[in-house]
């Protein structure tokens, strides 16, 4: 069984994943399907006037489940547009808790959320429970 936890306003989350590694590829193309989540090397995406290729194309992302996920498609909880995020605590241990980072944007009736690790190199993934 995953592990279950609960906001102040009594929402549950659950944890589907183990801490899965942030990836950075380099180099891909416009035929790649996160090509669009992609940065140059000063931060434009290829849709913003000021990308520019020749300074390299990055993509952040992770895999799980033999899908591929562009950090850039998870919406930031500290956005404006997220509205007010609480800490979720497991209900045995209330030192265990989790921060929600973010959460998938092309998913809106059942998304993904995200927490990432104190350096950002790692996620784990969560569902809402119903």
């Amino acid at each position: 069984m995953n592990k279950i936890y609960t906001d102040a306003d009594g929402n549950k989350i659950e944890r589907i994943s183990r801490w899965i590694k942030i990836r950075n590829l380099a180099g891909i193309t416009p035929r790649h399907s996160l090509y669009d989540y992609a940065t140059d090397g000063c931060g434009y995406h290829p849709y913003q006037d000021k990308f520019d290729p020749s300074t390299g194309i990055y993509l952040d992302c992770f895999t799980t489940k033999g899908t591929t996920y562009a950090l850039e498609q998870f919406l930031s909880t500290t956005s404006s547009w997220a509205g007010a995020w609480h800490p979720f605590y497991s209900e045995n241990d209330v030192d265990d808790y989790v921060i929600i980072s973010g959460y998938d944007m092309n998913n809106c009736f059942n998304p993904l959320l995200i927490e990432l690790d104190e350096c950002c190199e790692h996620i784990r993934i969560y569902r809402e429970v119903k």
